[in-house]
């Protein structure tokens, strides 16, 4: 047979396990391309359009319209990208061979297995994509259009689907180290400028990942007030017995508390994986600082089973290789959570941007000093003065619904106002 492409019935909600297509907008023989609608599903709570995310053409209809109850993932389209190989097609029934690839991803079942954790193996270390007897290479429509948008090659990048096959995830962690960083030079310039400087490889890829995920992902933003008073005092008795330049910061203590609150709510430690959510047992955050040329987010492994004087260590020897720029080059992983403290440069509150394929991240502001009314109020102190802070959780809405994304929260204000849970 031709080459070809099997479609299968993609995910179109959250939710969705089976749908009804109620209407095929195309024909066999006709050609589509990116944001072409191919078909109208119904879905378990709208009426969807399902568009093309790239170039084709119709080479054989699977599923009449009216057919109901398909599952996800099921075949319903044949593509081909020649007109010539659409009569081949005629009489096929939409069996599988060696050229054909699915156009969704569906996760496992079950897993065999929990997620110990990250396979983070193929970072910095591209591999050839995954390819068929043709040389296609097998990648989703939407990692393609991820790819063309960032410009990296699909043969080039590592893929962690079903056989080989690359996804969306694959392509936001990948990063050629040999592609030369642009310089200012290289553009035409209108005005004068007074300094020119380079920016950091890593700082270039996580301006990428921020652009499309404010773009493609569906964020939404919860903040809760947290009462410091009593981590405050913790953090006073823990570093009584500390020397000049070895106390723990109140980051710290506030890194290991969103630690233990994403092993209470594990949903959000999770990865968006197109049409699966990829849930891990370690939490290894991102932390957010700033460096010469921009922001970076070098990781911590492990976090929730780390003590609270191996986190202070870990965060000041980063600090330090950053400012030195002797950080080794897997620290700029992903991790699967992350978090930015902008509180030293005086910001009330923040909304950060999600960093995909993690579901969310926490914006912490400064700690500010307010009047509040007093817990026991006596005729002499009616009001009291203690230390709030705003945390925000930015979430992924396709992985952490309202509710959940409360939920960490709630264990996490729980967590802050009361650290002495944090050394159980």
């Amino acid at each position: 047979l031709p080459t070809h492409v099997v479609v299968g019935l993609p995910a179109l909600s959250p939710t969705m396990e089976s749908g009804t297509i109620s209407k095929w907008m195309l024909k066999e023989g006709d050609s589509f391309g990116p944001g072409d609608v191919l078909c109208q599903v119904e879905t378990d709570k709208a009426t969807v359009d399902f568009e093309s995310q790239e170039d084709g053409i119709v080479g054989k209809i699977l599923v009449p319209a009216g057919s109901k109850e398909i599952k996800v993932g099921d075949p319903i389209l044949i593509t081909v990208e020649e007109e010539s190989s659409v009569e081949a097609f005629k009489n096929h029934k939409g069996e599988e061979t060696s050229t054909v690839e699915t156009s969704n991803e569906v996760a496992p079942s079950k897993p065999s297995q929990p997620i110990k954790e990250i396979e983070t193996e193929k970072k910095f270390t591209p591999k050839s994509g995954a390819k068929n007897s043709t040389g296609r290479i097998f990648a989703s429509p939407k990692a393609k259009y991820l790819a063309n948008q960032m410009n990296y090659p699909l043969e080039k990048i590592t893929g962690t689907g079903p056989n080989g096959r690359i996804i969306s995830a694959d392509v936001y962690e990948y990063k050629e180290i040999s592609e030369p960083i642009k310089s200012p030079e290289d553009f035409d310039q209108v005005e004068e400028y007074s300094s020119v400087h380079q920016t950091e490889d890593f700082s270039d890829l996580l301006r990428q990942k921020m652009t499309l995920s404010k773009q493609t992902i569906p964020h939404y933003y919860l903040t809760v007030d947290l009462n410091l008073d009593e981590m405050l005092e913790s953090m006073k008795l823990l570093n009584q017995s500390s020397s000049e330049g070895d106390e723990i910061s109140l980051n710290v203590l506030l890194v290991k508390a969103a630690s233990l609150a994403c092993k209470a709510v594990p949903s959000v430690n999770s990865f968006w994986m197109e049409n699966f959510v990829r849930q891990f047992e370690e939490v290894n955050i991102n932390l957010f600082m700033a460096s010469e040329f921009g922001v970076i987010s070098p990781l911590i492994r492990n976090v929730q089973s780390k003590g609270i004087k191996a986190i202070s260590n870990e965060i000041k020897d980063l600090t330090e290789s950053v400012k030195e720029k002797s950080a080794d080059k897997s620290i700029h992983q992903s991790g699967t959570f992350s978090v930015i403290n902008l509180g030293s440069y005086g910001i009330n509150s923040l909304s950060p941007i999600v960093v995909p394929p993690q579901a969310c991240i926490l914006g912490l502001g400064a700690a500010e000093r307010k009047v509040v009314p007093s817990d026991s109020p006596s005729k002499d102190e009616v009001y009291k003065i203690s230390t709030y802070l705003k945390a925000t959780l930015s979430c992924d809405h396709r992985v952490v619904d309202g509710a959940v994304g409360a939920q960490w929260l709630q264990a996490y204000k729980k967590l802050v106002e009361n650290p002495i849970t944090l050394l159980l």
